[in-house]
């Protein structure tokens, strides 16, 4: 059985979520779009409605 989050030590929490710092890579920026379409996608309703559940699209 696993312990709640609430009750593990900064050591414990730390080998769950490490935080890895890396150089900054320009396939970021593509990574980012191609993932945004496809959570996009999965947020809107099909063709056949006329809603889009209020997704909106922001762009720098």
């Amino acid at each position: 059985m696993t312990k709640p989050l609430a009750d593990m030590t900064i050591e414990e929490l730390w080998r769950l979520f490490p935080i890895i710092l890396k150089e900054h890579n320009p396939d970021y920026y593509e990574w980012y779009r191609e993932e945004e379409e496809q959570v996009v996608q999965a947020l809107v309703k099909p063709s056949s409605e006329s809603t889009t559940w209020g997704v909106r699209r922001f762009r720098a």
